[in-house]
C-alpha cells in the first residue's frame, strides 16, 4: 500500500467529523443571520474527499431604503459578530475597511470581513483538539432576489471566478452546486467565465492567475476551460 493511499484514507475517515463541526459552527451563526452559508473551497474539497483548510461563511446584509429597518438590520449583525466573539473569542478589527477590491465583486459590497479561530475536531489519531481556521464574510445585498438558501447560493457564486468553486453547504448539511460545479467536477474542469475576464483590473487578473495556480496544485488533472 502506498504512502498516499493511506495519506488519503485517514483524510476520508475525518472529512465527516470536519462536516459536523462546520455544521456546528454554522447553527451558532445562524442564531442570528437568517442565511448562513460554507461556501468555496470547504465544500468542494469534501466533495473530492479532501480536508478543508478553512471555512468561509457567508452571511448578507440587506439594503434597505427605510433608515430605521436599515439601523435594525445592522444591529442584528452586530449582535450576530458579538455572539459569535463571545464563544470564539474576538472576532478583531473589520478587514473590509482596509481590502482593497480588485473587482466589482459581483454586484455585491463586502460590508464586513473577520478572521476567527475555532476549536476544531479532535485530532482521531492522537486525540488532541486542533484548531480551524474560519473567515466570516458579510455581502451587502441591494436585491429583493435572496428568499432562501438556493438563492443566496447564487448570490454568492456570482463573486467567485471558477466553477469547480461554486458550491456551499447549509447548519443542516444541505449542499448547494452551481451547474458550472457539476460540469467541472464531472469533466475535470476550472470553468471561467468570459465576464469575470472583463470585469477584473490588472490586480484581478493576477489574483485570478494565483487563484488558478493553487487549484492546479489542488487538480493537477483538470484543465483551465473559458466559457461565454
Amino acid at each position: 500500500m502506498r504512502l498516499s493511499d493511506i495519506t488519503n484514507g485517514l483524510q476520508k475517515e475525518q472529512i465527516e467529523p470536519q462536516k459536523d463541526h462546520a455544521k456546528r459552527i454554522l447553527k451558532e451563526v445562524s442564531e442570528n443571520f437568517d442565511y448562513a452559508l460554507i461556501a468555496g473551497g470547504a465544500p468542494r474539497n469534501w466533495s473530492f474527499n479532501i480536508l478543508a483548510n478553512d471555512f468561509d461563511i457567508y452571511v448578507s446584509r440587506k439594503i434597505c431604503c427605510n433608515e430605521e429597518e436599515q439601523k435594525e438590520v445592522d444591529e442584528n449583525i452586530q449582535n450576530g459578530i458579538d455572539h459569535l466573539s463571545s464563544i470564539f473569542g474576538s472576532l478583531g478589527e473589520n478587514r473590509a475597511n482596509k481590502e482593497i477590491s480588485s473587482n466589482p465583486y459581483g454586484g455585491l459590497i463586502l460590508s464586513h470581513l473577520y478572521d476567527f479561530i475555532a476549536p476544531e475536531f479532535p485530532d482521531c489519531s492522537s486525540h488532541s483538539q486542533k484548531k480551524q481556521k474560519c473567515q466570516l464574510i458579510v455581502i451587502d445585498d441591494h436585491s429583493e432576489d435572496i428568499i432562501d438558501f438556493d438563492s443566496f447560493s447564487k448570490r454568492i457564486f456570482s463573486t467567485f471566478d471558477f466553477g469547480i468553486c461554486m458550491t456551499s453547504m447549509d447548519k443542516d448539511g444541505n449542499f448547494y452546486n452551481s451547474p458550472m460545479f457539476n460540469r467541472d467536477k464531472k469533466n475535470k474542469t476550472f470553468t471561467v467565465n468570459i465576464s469575470q475576464l472583463k470585469r477584473n483590473n490588472q490586480s484581478g487578473m493576477e489574483k485570478l492567475v494565483e487563484r488558478f495556480e493553487k487549484m492546479e496544485q489542488y487538480f493537477p488533472d483538470h484543465k483551465m476551460r473559458i466559457s461565454i
